[in-house]
């Protein structure tokens, strides 16, 4: 006979995405995130920017953008909208990414590019206009807040067997209010909006892996939260 051996999940680095892999399909788990195989196809043919991409570049604006506001001490105190003035510097910080962009050739027919380029870039004021909504008492204070063993922040998690895992991962920003008590997690989203909407419930609550695991980061980051 043929001894099959087992996998232990104990001390290994699991992310959210991780685990909703493991939900979807546990043999698909099994073969990309613990043997390593990869099962995605590439074609080296772009004619247009590709959506993990796109995605990189506006959270690269948005990381930039709060961090310089912060380091400057000119980031808006909490329930302090952003001025017209902001949502113009915002576009012009988008309008220079755009352009690196376009140098790394990534962006793909570069009419088409420039186009939807100029399409996000309208919409920027619009995203601080959201922005103003949800800082009401919290103020950024972290961008890119990596968590997990790599890191400088631990959030181990026992499961339901005794395996513990080291749950990792990057939050896009942390928001804090003044007196510590109150913090938020902010996590920009740029693919289709129809998608996003799927990942609501009733009532408008979203039900994700991804929640759970940022909001026990969080925890673990503002601790006095």
């Amino acid at each position: 006979a043929v001894g099959v051996g087992t996998t232990s999940l104990d001390g290994r680095r699991l992310s959210s995405s991780g685990i909703e892999s493991f939900l979807h399909c546990p043999h698909q788990f099994f073969v990309t995130r613990m043997l390593g195989f990869e099962t995605d196809e590439y074609v080296d043919d772009v004619d247009v920017i590709a959506r993990n991409d796109l995605g990189t570049l506006l959270h690269k604006v948005f990381e930039d953008f709060y961090r310089r506001r912060l380091e400057a001490g000119t980031m808006p105190e909490a329930g302090v909208a952003w001025s017209p003035a902001d949502a113009e510097e915002l576009r012009a910080h988008f309008d220079e990414h755009a352009k690196a962009a376009e140098a790394k050739g990534i962006v793909g027919w570069l009419p088409g590019w420039r186009l939807e380029s100029a399409y996000i870039s309208s919409l920027l004021p619009a995203f601080l206009t959201i922005d103003n909504e949800i800082r009401t008492v919290t103020v950024p204070v972290g961008f890119e807040q990596g968590f997990g063993p790599t890191t400088k922040t631990h959030v181990p998690f026992t499961t339901a067997g005794g395996s513990t895992i080291d749950l990792s991962g990057a939050i896009d920003r942390v928001d804090v209010s003044s007196d510590k008590a109150t913090v938020g997690v902010v996590d920009y989203k740029s693919g289709k909006p129809d998608d996003f909407k799927k990942s609501f419930k009733d009532g408008g609550v979203r039900s994700k892996v991804q929640d759970l695991v940022y909001g026990l980061a969080a925890r673990v980051v503002s601790p006095e939260a």
